[in-house]
């Protein structure tokens, strides 16, 4: 490991100088600054934060599975085909991970925009499943 002469920061927060020590794979580290410099906050608002939006979004995920009997009646749909739109919607949450985080880490995606889509894309994913009349893919023995 090397380390840069010290360096001020820009921001001027607190007028903290830090260490830039650079590894053997060329990673660069910012010795000497607090989380308050960083971020403006406390970590602990960086961990409540994702913690609140993980609740919100669970709350909508046990909704759906306790309204699945709802939408099977009210649709006509078989518990299957219910079962398969919260599957959808589970792999693509989940699967939407890495490249959200690749594109964040290359500055393509602002965390702050993809928060954006990703809520306007779930309005229009439960829009469009309450207006839903048809999943379809039916089997042509159910139809």
């Amino acid at each position: 490991m090397t380390a840069d002469p010290i360096t001020t920061n820009e921001s001027g927060a607190a007028n903290r100088p830090y260490r830039e020590v650079t590894d053997a794979h060329g990673r660069v580290y910012r010795v000497g600054e607090t989380d308050r410099d960083i971020l403006g906050h406390s970590r602990k608002i960086m961990i409540y934060l994702p913690w609140i939006a993980m609740m919100a979004i669970s709350v909508f995920e046990y909704a759906y599975g306790s309204a699945e009997d709802t939408l099977s009646s009210a649709h006509g749909w078989t518990q299957s085909n219910t079962f398969w739109i919260l599957s959808v919607w589970v792999f693509f949450q989940a699967g939407i991970a890495f490249p959200a985080g690749w594109m964040r880490e290359k500055g393509i995606l602002t965390a702050r925009r993809a928060m954006f889509i990703g809520s306007v894309l779930c309005v229009i994913g439960f829009l469009a499943l309450s207006h839903l009349g048809n999943v379809g893919w039916r089997s042509s023995a159910s139809a």
